[in-house]
């Protein structure tokens, strides 16, 4: 539990019919029984809190209980645990000839609940009063990591040999031979027999040609997109709304690992929709109508793609084109000497990216490509190689290897991503290069603000030594330097006053009228609030605009800040100064300290 406990409610029944009430009663003792759940008296708590729970139907028949545990996971602190993903998953996965899938029985019931939690897990029976769990159930906060945790010391050997792979419950075991797929599932068979772990009969399938596996057809090495899931891309109608699009959208870019021109094919959906809402209505012209059904017909060029194993050449194609303003690469391998496809990669690059040299353009291609396929990178056992068709971006790599530096820092910095990962660049023929050279001219407009992707290449591009102007700050072109949120808390957490006001703001306390000489506390008070990091901002909406998070800068720091903005930015004027303060930062009597750093400027006074 965090620092806050949730409040105390009255138990509810579901409105349930007499036969499924008995049906809920039934479940709760058949639970009871296998000593899930327990009277609070046996187990020496007081029940604090009481959840609802309610029956659902099992697709083969009968019912399940399900407990909600929402109110109680909002007080909750997240149980900090590595938790394997879709891509990494499937990665382990492709690489297998043969395979069995399994699902654990009951797996969140086998693992037993700490008694201080108990309190919080309360649940009101139909007929016999309040029960409470003593083990974990499935959407209980901290369930999943428990579960994580659990399995990682049961299998935790075998995902180190890669021949085992586990998501939530289900259990995945390959190999590349029958006789090596035996043995591994012996092993795993064995360490969950001493664990005491069952798996699912009805739900184990051992050795098959394919099998659908996270929503893609696994089959012999290989993955495809499930029939499934492009027969519903496929026949769904035309959105009405931005809401549609954007989900027509996002389920079309799920599937661009095996759908060659993906971004080309939706670049003109993602361009109508760009900066409207979620709600707006779509007004559909016939060419973007064309797009759309286009969209969808293209559905059946779906190609497969064998993912790369460790013992696998890889070969990167990459490209950059700075009239269409994209970048792409095209991932190969080489096994057993046979090259075969692998996967596809592009992205937008932002308006001002243009007006770089291609060169740069070139490199920044070769990083954001290497930094995406940097999982088969890693894992591989052979050097990556890069094919570019810049002559100087393999110069420059050239240089960097010599320990010199190119002419232009954008390459250098770019290309040192490159000698991160020990990847070797040579140069390709750009008439031998068109699927990555398409890719770049037909790149998507992303409007995600997470995007991992764009968010390599404006971190890739920030880390480039160059000067920053007042005006690209103004038109938000950069990014303002000294915001980092983290080094924020810090500072603020060095404050006296500032952590005074944290904790009132924390507790929902103020100060006492009496107290006169906490000034500076009662004006912080008046504007701060805290953000979801813990972080002190004062929040600014201004009319047609999004709303804006200021940093508090305590008044220690502040002149400090002032002067160091000052000469980052090349000398600005007042004006410009203040600006740039104000859309980023707040502090008491900011433009005084703004003032004061301009006047004391020598280099200004020389002006």
């Amino acid at each position: 539990m965090g620092p806050v406990q949730p409040p105390q409610r009255k138990g509810r029944m579901p409105q349930y019919s007499k036969n499924n009430l008995v049906e809920l009663q039934n479940k709760f003792d058949e639970l009871e029984c296998k000593g899930v759940f327990r009277k609070p008296e046996d187990v020496g708590i007081s029940v604090e809190y009481i959840n609802p729970s309610f029956l659902v139907k099992k697709a083969s028949g009968g019912f399940r209980l399900v407990t909600a545990f929402a109110d109680v996971g909002r007080y909750s602190k997240p149980q900090p645990s590595l938790m394997p993903d879709v891509d990494s998953t499937l990665r382990t996965i492709a690489q297998w000839k043969y395979i069995i899938k399994s699902d654990l029985t009951s797996a969140f019931y086998q693992i037993p609940l700490a008694k201080d939690s108990m309190k919080y897990c309360g649940v009101a029976t139909p007929y016999r009063g309040v029960r409470v769990y003593t083990r974990c159930a499935m959407g209980m906060p901290g369930s999943e990591t428990a579960l994580e945790e659990l399995m990682c010391r049961i299998v935790g050997d075998f995902l180190q040999k890669g021949c085992v792979a586990k998501l939530a419950d289900d259990l995945f075991c390959g190999g590349n031979t029958p006789e090596e797929l035996l043995y591994n599932w012996e092993c795993v068979l064995q360490s969950l027999q001493k664990s005491g772990i069952c798996l699912s009969p009805s739900k184990t399938v051992i050795c098959p040609k394919s099998i659908t596996i996270l929503g893609w057809i696994w089959s012999q090495g290989s993955i495809s997109a499930s029939t499934h899931r492009v027969a519903t891309l496929a026949s769904c109608p035309v959105p009405d709304t931005v809401r549609g699009l954007r989900s027509f959208i996002g389920a079309y870019k799920m599937l661009s690992r095996v759908i060659p021109n993906c971004s080309n094919l939706i670049a003109p959906l993602e361009e109508k929709i760009s900066g409207m809402k979620s709600a707006d209505k779509i007004i559909w012209s016939d060419m973007l109508r064309e797009h759309f059904e286009f969209a969808q017909k293209s559905l059946s060029s779906r190609k497969a793609i064998t993912l790369p194993k460790c013992s696998d050449q890889l070969w990167i194609v990459t490209d950059g084109s700075v009239t269409k303003r994209g970048i792409g690469a095209t991932l190969y391998i080489n096994r057993d000497g046979k090259v075969s496809l692998a996967g596809f990669f592009s992205a937008k690059l932002r308006k001002h990216q243009v007006l770089w040299l291609p060169c740069e353009i070139e490199a920044l291609s070769i990083a954001a490509s290497v930094k995406h396929f940097s999982p088969f990178i890693i894992q591989s056992k052979l050097q990556a190689n890069v094919l570019t068709d810049s002559k100087p971006c393999v110069q420059g790599f050239e240089k960097l290897c010599r320990g010199e530096f190119s002419a232009s820092p954008r390459v250098t910095s770019f290309l040192s991503v490159v000698s991160r990962y020990q990847v070797s660049v040579n140069h390709l023929s750009g008439r031998a290069n068109i699927p990555s050279d398409f890719a770049s001219r037909n790149a998507p407009v992303c409007t995600e603000p997470n995007c991992q992707v764009c968010c390599f290449i404006s971190r890739t591009e920030d880390s480039v030594v160059r000067a920053v102007s007042i005006q690209d700050v103004l038109n938000d072109e950069f990014r303002l330097p000294f915001t980092t949120r983290s080094a924020w808390i810090n500072i603020q957490s060095e404050c006296p006053d500032l952590r005074r006001t944290h904790a009132h703001l924390k507790q929902g306390t103020r100060p006492s009228k009496k107290l006169t000489n906490i000034k500076d506390v009662k004006r912080y008070l008046n504007v701060a609030s805290i953000a979801k990091d813990g972080l002190l901002v004062v929040r600014r909406c201004d009319p047609l605009a999004p709303p804006n998070e200021l940093i508090i800068v305590p008044r220690n720091v502040l002149d400090g800040l002032v002067t160091a903005l000052h000469i980052k930015l090349d000398h600005p004027s007042k004006h410009q100064l203040n600006l740039v303060l104000k859309r980023h930062f707040y502090a008491l009597d900011m433009p005084k300290a703004a003032e004061q750093a301009s006047d004391s400027c020598h280099t200004c006074a020389r002006l």
